[in-house]
């Protein structure tokens, strides 16, 4: 093994003490309303011989022991015994479009030792699943849920309200909650960005310290940057009697860097498959609530390389200046800093889109205009309203009361210009 795989390897098993710790923190922070993938090396199955078993936690036994309601994957042998509909795109479709599985519950229950306890899973009800409030989609450790199978019938099926009221939330809510909140926030940072803007997009969102450090101990990849530093840090004080005083603490900084596409796989395999990907295409609004990818747009991708470069590897804090995502925490602070840099594609093909993400939908190119067409002038957008004896008239969707008309022509150049 070489020098710089010896170091990547020990920046990995050495890297702080709450990833080896974590599967022992979550076994014995779980309780009621959690959600669980059961060790089958350790676990004697009650249900099948060969597919996954979940629990949801209902109850705490004694130190050791859990009382879980068993749950499994759905199968075509499911569906026939009991006449069930399966998912579709027309009826659902998010879960039609994502390669999430969905599960059954049984009223099965069982005492499950900590020690059985694989990792958390997220098992959510269909109807949140299909709400657009899940960002996680494609997360290699999301499900959702319909029915619950009892002896004779299959009923309709809610476990725990993922997005509802809790007072104390379980840990499983806590992750998802945190999770689902940082997918969006990088998913947003590659949309609807100008052309004449930078290609590197920041944000700091306030971030829980156990779901950073899940992060942290589920990104297994070797070419994964992870470390630790501690800094002064610039604050002020404010006392009760209304005196103010600048001063420094130290905070321990943990750093988290993406630059390589088996990197950014596995990431995606915890935020789910959108990040890292987006498209400059204008917002929705009300009078056009949907935006598609079409011919001719835009695509901003972060295109990582294959092989972290050797100087990351020696000095893994200095400048990046690649395509890559990396996360920056506070421990003190709980403040993650996420910072994106990306690539623009054309998409002259629906290949630059669907080679990836699989589930990519792109429209032709529109050839002219219709009614209902967007294009750009004279630094507004306009929506054509309708076409009458060659001539095309629009109204503007930037600025209300704004309105042109322009001929057929022009406005089929400006359509197609336009990509939508």
């Amino acid at each position: 093994m070489n020098s710089l795989e010896t170091v990547r390897r020990e920046r990995h098993n050495n890297y702080s003490p709450p990833l080896r710790e974590m599967d022992g923190a979550i076994r014995r922070c779980l309780g009621p309303g959690d959600f669980i993938r059961i060790n089958r090396a350790t676990h004697r199955s009650i249900i099948s011989s060969d597919a996954p078993e979940f629990g949801e936690v209902l109850g705490v036994v004694n130190q050791d022991e859990l009382r879980c309601r068993m749950y499994s994957l759905m199968t075509s042998t499911i569906l026939t015994k009991f006449t069930l509909q399966p998912i579709t795109a027309l009826q659902f479709p998010v879960a039609a479009r994502t390669i999430n599985s969905e599960v059954v519950a049984y009223n099965i229950f069982k005492n499950i030792s900590r020690e059985e306890v694989e990792d958390l899973v997220f098992i959510v009800p269909l109807r949140d699943f299909e709400s657009g409030n899940v960002f996680l989609t494609g997360a290699a450790n999301l499900y959702y849920v319909r029915y619950l199978i009892d002896k004779t019938n299959a009923i309709c099926f809610s476990s725990v309200d993922f997005f509802g009221y809790h007072y104390i939330q379980p840990i499983t809510v806590r992750m998802f909650s945190a999770l689902n909140n940082l997918s969006f926030t990088v998913k947003r940072l590659m949309y609807h960005r100008p052309e004449s803007e930078d290609t590197k997009r920041s944000t700091r969102i306030f971030f829980p310290s156990d779901a950073f450090h899940y992060i942290v101990y589920k990104l297994r990849d070797l070419s994964i940057i992870k470390c630790c530093t501690s800094k002064k840090q610039r604050m002020i004080k404010y006392f009760d009697d209304l005196k103010s005083e600048s001063s420094s603490k130290v905070v321990d900084v943990t750093y988290v860097r993406v630059v390589t596409s088996s990197a950014l796989r596995e990431l995606r395999t915890i935020l789910g498959v959108g990040i890292g990907l987006g498209s400059t295409q204008f917002k929705p609004c009300k009078t056009r609530p949907l935006q598609y990818c079409t011919i001719n747009s835009i695509l901003t991708s972060v295109e990582c390389q294959n092989v972290l470069p050797q100087n990351i590897m020696r000095k893994p804090l200095q400048p990046i200046y690649a395509d890559g995502i990396d996360f920056c925490y506070s421990e003190q602070n709980n403040m993650l800093s996420c910072h994106v840099r990306f690539s623009r594609l054309k998409i002259s093909s629906s290949e630059v889109a669907t080679s990836r993400i699989h589930t990519a939908n792109v429209l032709a190119e529109n050839v002219g205009a219709y009614e209902g067409a967007w294009f750009q002038y004279d630094g507004n957008t306009f929506e054509v309203q309708r076409i009458e004896n060659g001539i095309c008239y629009c109204f503007s969707v930037d600025e209300e009361g704004v309105a042109v008309e322009l001929p057929s022509e022009l406005v089929n150049q400006l359509v197609s210009e336009f990509g939508t």
